[in-house]
């Protein structure tokens, strides 16, 4: 286990950081889209969603990183498949896409342990769920001319003022399109093709981190959601969102 901790840790340094952030703090997530290089990496594992990262910032406090933060970071998220259970895959394209631990642990240097967060500090930060300070303050769009609206590829919600990036026009309306299975066996069921549809004036009205979590965390996993979702659904649901596991480099 050590060594595989001061492998990931050499690789670390070479996994692109996050960009840079924004004003504010939001958990940020990724969108399956085959025509988005990150929502191409993100479909192969989900068909809902991919966690990117929790961005901050501004320094939470004056604690100074430790050299024991890494490993003790990595331990937390490979214990039990932390990583899995919150779809928080790495979408580095040349850097074991779809599996962990080297983008994740630059997340939390760049975001958590610079801004004087612990690792426990970071995490929970990060898988915090609740609908509270959750408001849309971050989009990353791709203009569609086929379908002639802005397809977005990327949110993000949290504290902060809505900013909006990418090669979208202002006189286009916002579309979410997912793409999804209701069977098991594509072979026999092809992809279904939900779009919604959300205004280019105060996208944030529609879509709310509430519809958000509903729609596309809850959907593929129940278990995050016992605040929103119905009784009868946990006896009827089957978690038909994950394409693969992905593996631990």
């Amino acid at each position: 286990m050590l060594i595989l901790f001061l492998f990931i840790i050499g690789n670390c340094f070479a996994v692109t950081r996050p960009a840079s952030v924004l004003l504010g703090e939001f958990m940020q997530f990724q969108l399956p889209d085959i025509d988005d290089p990150l929502g191409r990496i993100c479909s192969r594992q989900s068909w809902r969603y991919c966690l990117q990262g929790l961005s901050i910032s501004s320094k939470e406090s004056n604690r100074s990183g430790q050299w024991t933060d890494v490993p003790a970071f990595l331990q937390l998220i490979t214990n039990n498949n932390f990583w899995l259970k919150h779809n928080w895959f790495s979408l580095e394209p040349d850097r074991h896409p779809g599996a962990c631990c080297g983008s994740q642990a630059a997340w939390y240097q760049s975001m958590g342990q610079s801004k004087g967060l612990s690792p426990e500090e970071y995490l929970n930060r990060l898988t915090d769920y609740s609908l509270k300070d959750k408001n849309l303050v971050y989009i990353r769009s791709r203009y569609d001319p086929m379908r002639q609206t802005n397809v977005i590829v990327s949110v993000g919600f949290g504290r902060g003022k809505l900013s909006i990036f990418g090669s979208s026009r202002p006189e286009h309306n916002y579309s979410i399109v997912r793409k999804f299975s209701t069977s098991l066996s594509l072979v026999y069921h092809p992809l279904t093709e939900s779009v919604w549809r959300i205004p280019n004036k105060n996208p944030g009205e529609v879509l709310t981190f509430e519809f958000f979590k509903f729609n596309f965390i809850c959907q593929e996993h129940p278990e995050l959601c016992i605040d929103l979702l119905p009784k009868n659904f946990w006896n009827s649901s089957m978690d038909l969102g994950r394409k693969g596991l992905g593996q631990t480099n």
